[in-house]
């Protein structure tokens, strides 16, 4: 049986996995500070490889938190940290604001330790990939750089950083736009 979405009316098939088993925020540790992030997994998360989702400059508002939940419907455990704890931008200039109040230290560790969370919630933890727009894209390409192991695809949106990645071995796709006021 075929249904329509809430997103532009895209037809989604009906799967076992499409019930999610837990789409809730949850703590962790990062570096031994507090961290929140925003996990969604499958119903049947046994086999199910991990999405780590990193926001754009607004934060991690409902926009991620539905992207995770659509990524778990399609059977991924995703998980999506919360890089500015808890604050949302509503202008540019807030977001601004947020994005250079970064530490960039803090934030990589923070990033790191949700993705060794996902790991820990996915059933495949050696089929990892990551997913960020924007700022998070940026974040992406840096963890992706790290050479990790484990991490096997990098899907961007929008987001750029001139790095070494001659060592890293999973896969890049990129989405860009010609005319963006951005």
């Amino acid at each position: 049986m075929e249904k329509t979405s809430q997103l532009r009316g895209v037809p989604e098939r009906e799967a076992s996995c499409r019930e999610l088993r837990m789409n809730e925020m949850i703590e962790y540790q990062a570096s031994g500070r507090p961290a929140r992030g925003y996990l969604a997994s499958p119903d049947q998360a046994a086999d199910a490889p991990g999405v780590l989702v990193l926001h754009a400059w607004w934060g991690l508002t409902p926009f991620f938190q539905g992207l995770c939940d659509r990524l778990a419907g399609e059977g991924f455990t995703a998980f999506a940290p919360d890089l500015y704890g808890g604050q949302t931008a509503d202008t540019v200039a807030e977001a601004q604001q947020l994005m250079e109040a970064l530490d960039f230290q803090e934030t990589r560790e923070r990033v790191t330790a949700a993705l060794t969370v996902l790991k820990s919630y996915s059933g495949t933890p050696n089929r990892v990939g990551e997913l960020g727009i924007s700022l998070g894209a940026a974040w992406e390409l840096y963890i992706s750089s790290l050479q990790l192991d484990d991490l096997q695809a990098v899907v961007i949106f929008y987001g750029s950083e001139i790095l070494d990645y001659t060592g890293a071995e999973c896969a890049y796709l990129g989405h860009f736009s010609d005319a963006d006021e951005w």
